[in-house]
């Protein structure tokens, strides 16, 4: 599903590429105002993305970037 964005330019694929290059997103304030999302992608055997690990939490509580205890 997602090689239809990866062939594409644009924006989502620039943002693809740089989770790819830095096994994170950080999305502040982003769908609601006060809250912070950190995901980190999973890869398949092939490398490509299948899906996401995110934490959400109020914005305050995260860095960006993150501190090294939590990398």
């Amino acid at each position: 599903m997602l090689e239809q964005f990866e062939s594409t330019s644009g924006p989502l694929s620039e943002r693809v590429e740089t989770v790819r290059s830095e096994l994170l997103d950080y999305a502040p304030n982003t769908h609601s105002t006060g809250f912070a999302v950190r995901a980190a992608p999973v890869f398949d055997s092939k490398d490509g993305i299948v899906t996401a690990v995110a934490i959400i939490l109020p914005a305050s509580k995260f860095t960006n970037p993150p501190s090294d205890v939590l990398v």
